[in-house]
């Protein structure tokens, strides 16, 4: 995944490869990303570019 390109300084370098090196990413318990990642996947199916801008809108 690409980020922004990392801070000059140097107070803030450490935090930032630091969370380069996260490997976890906590999600929420509930549906909310289910429709979510639905709305997305037939979007892009659908190959029209509004319905996807739309659908990558957070809507929680």
């Amino acid at each position: 995944m690409l980020t922004d390109r990392a801070p000059r300084k140097p107070a803030l370098l450490g935090n930032f490869l630091e969370s380069d090196r996260n490997t976890i990413l906590s999600l929420p318990q509930d549906s909310r990303l289910g429709g979510v990642a639905t709305a997305i996947k037939s979007s892009l199916e659908s190959g029209a570019r509004p319905a996807v801008r739309k659908a990558l809108v957070p809507s929680f």
